[in-house]
């Protein structure tokens, strides 16, 4: 069909006004709303630092205390080790036995020698025996056990405590020793080439030498505990143990004597033996037992513990 112009203009002018197509709307964008952080902990403390020492009380025996006239006594240590300072402070005690042979033995005004020091909780308690008439002469090798074994002697009161940072060997000269800083209880003179912890180089003398410069006329207990070293110990003493014939307090210990030393307890034994020192092994309960073969404290050794502390007294009338 034909249109005319004014039907055209008509159709034109609506095109016109027609409004226009609606265009799709934007699909929503998803905008994250940021989570809530968790909270912050404050930071933990610092660990207090270690101390670098402790002071420590020691339970003693009720006849040791009896005869001393006090229930503890004091020391110092350090804090890390556990051999010593560890024992008394998860047991409150230190070698009941041990101390109550000493003070069966050491009369006062009497003189002990403690080799093998350590931080001389068995010198502090003869020191305290012997009163101001007596004499210790405490040997300790270790430079870094030294000032604590000082220390303690020095609080003792007793003017005749010597104390000295030396080895006791059977010559002079110069030693490697191992410090064991968690365990000075075991450290030690080594000779085996085997070397632990911290290694020093000390001076060494025998025994007869540092007890004639610190000038002992008498000696009536000696308490040897060198890790292995004892028979070294033993023989740099001759002259005391001709002279003096003073009763020894030594440990036997099988694994020290032949990691450290290349011996062996037999060996430590016959040595003994040779002095002609008997032996009895003092027992954790008080008691003690006499030994007149090795192969006997070989088997007590091997059912009770692998180390034994022996009271050794000599067969003649001391001098």
């Amino acid at each position: 069909m034909r249109r005319n112009g004014r039907d055209l203009d008509r159709i034109r002018n609506r095109r016109r006004n027609r409004p226009p197509a609606s265009t799709p709307s934007p699909l929503p964008v998803a905008i994250p709303i940021p989570s809530t952080p968790p909270p912050v902990a404050p930071p933990a403390p610092a660990p207090a630092p270690t101390p670098a020492e402790v002071q420590v009380a020691v339970t003693l025996p009720l006849q040791v205390a009896s005869a001393i006239g006090r229930p503890t006594l004091t020391v110092q240590g350090p804090a890390a080790d556990l051999s010593i300072i560890g024992v008394i402070l998860n047991t409150g005690c230190y070698e009941p036995h041990v101390m109550a042979a000493m003070i069966s033995i050491l009369p006062l005004g009497g003189s002990f020698v403690d080799v093998g020091a350590n931080i001389g909780v068995l010198s502090t308690l003869a020191a305290l025996r012997v009163g101001d008439q007596g004499t210790v002469l405490a040997v300790e090798a270790s430079p870094a056990t030294y000032p604590f074994l000082v220390r303690n002697l020095a609080a003792t009161g007793c003017p005749g405590v010597i104390p000295v940072n030396r080895g006791a060997w059977d010559a002079p000269g110069t030693l490697r020793f191992c410090h064991l800083a968690h365990i000075t209880g075991g450290s030690h003179v080594t000779t085996t080439g085997t070397e632990e912890g911290q290694v020093y180089a000390i001076s060494c003398a025998p025994l007869d030498t540092l007890a004639a410069a610190a000038g002992l006329h008498r000696v009536d207990l000696i308490k040897i505990d060198v890790e292995g070293s004892e028979i070294r110990v033993l023989n740099g003493a001759s002259q005391i143990l001709s002279d003096h014939r003073p009763p020894i307090i030594i440990e036997f210990n099988q694994f020290t004597l032949q990691q450290h030393a290349a011996t062996s307890a037999q060996e430590l034994y016959d040595c003994l033996r040779d002095y002609g020192y008997h032996m009895k092994i003092l027992m954790e309960d008080g008691t003690t037992l006499p030994v007149t073969a090795f192969e006997r404290m070989e088997q007590v050794s091997r059912q009770w513990t692998l180390r034994l502390d022996v009271l050794c007294e000599h067969a003649g009338e001391p001098r």
